[in-house]
């Protein structure tokens, strides 16, 4: 008699391999083409950009557009993530008594930081509104900013889709990632899916998004003006010009759907198996018991 599917070795394999692989396409999509430009006139023809180049015009932008009084806003940011992750702790540990290892023996050997911190963070919040003008400034510097945010968040949400992966294959240790995962198995699961489009979402508001967008509308709408002009002289009726996503989005929902269905098919699989060990463990159990009764028995009848 065959195994049932989820005791196979094989498929422990594929529900590493799926994920591991939807990670590896989010990874190489900025290397191909986002957007395409199709132009047919005697021959096919293709252009269009990547993110790759997206990110590279904008880095330059923001180099040459640099100012000192930039590093304020991301340091701002920076603290109040901080501040909310450290009140955060606060609350699990004190409200639900949750203990995080590390985090614990730096919170009772720094106790005297946990009241200082809070107070900086009210006095550097009260200055800033203080200076004049600072709003749009504010705002200047964060769309400068943007993409450094969108390269910083998007590497954060593949190394933590990475390590939700390759968890099984470490050795186990109590730290806090593996807590964190464990008790918000699902939220930790799907945050940097639903955190990706958001990114990339944001990235149509960089310099180096815009421009590249706008120079393949522009070709389009001329390329698209020469062909009506040669169709209304009754030539070129061959002629064709489009947009439309290239291989790198593609590769993201692909990504997405094989890091999802990796992780639904891990669950279906660990779940099942745990399912027949606690059948397997009832039935050992109740083998033992009706032993010991029939020892017993056995006992009571050489009286």
């Amino acid at each position: 008699m065959s195994k049932p599917f989820y005791e196979k070795k094989s498929a422990g394999i594929l529900s590493l391999l799926l994920p591991a692989a939807g990670v590896l396409f989010i990874v190489v999509m900025v290397f191909f083409r986002w957007h395409v430009l199709y132009l047919k006139v005697d021959k096919s023809i293709f252009g269009g950009f990547t993110i790759r180049q997206v990110v590279k015009d904008s880095l330059k932008s923001m180099k040459i557009n640099y100012r000192g009084s930039d590093l304020i806003l991301p340091v701002l940011i920076l603290f109040t993530l901080f501040m909310i992750l450290y009140i955060g702790y606060l609350g699990l540990r004190k409200r639900l008594g949750l203990r995080f290892g590390l985090f614990d023996k730096l919170y009772d050997s720094f106790r005297v930081v946990s009241y200082i911190l809070p107070a900086l963070y009210i006095l550097l919040i009260g200055y800033l509104f203080m200076i004049k003008n600072y709003r749009p400034e504010a705002k200047a510097a964060m769309n400068r900013q943007l993409i450094c945010w969108i390269i910083f968040l998007y590497a954060v949400c593949v190394l933590w889709m990475l390590l939700v992966v390759i968890r099984p294959l470490l050795p186990p240790k109590n730290s806090f990632l593996n807590q964190t995962i464990d008790r918000f198995r699902l939220a930790s699961r799907l945050a940097p899916v639903v955190m990706l489009p958001v990114l990339l979402r944001l990235l149509h508001h960089t310099s180096g998004y815009i421009l590249r967008k706008e120079n393949l509308m522009e070709m389009k709408m001329n390329w698209s003006a020469t062909i009506a002009r040669y169709k209304e002289l009754g030539i070129g009726t061959g002629m064709k010009c489009s947009i439309f996503h290239g291989f790198g989005f593609w590769f993201l929902i692909l990504g997405i759907v094989l890091y999802l269905g990796g992780l639904s098919f891990k669950y279906v699989v660990d779940t099942l198996n745990e399912d027949n060990e606690d059948d397997a463990t009832t039935a050992d159990n109740e083998g033992e018991k009706t032993t010991a009764d029939n020892e017993g028995d056995q006992d009571n009848g050489s009286e």
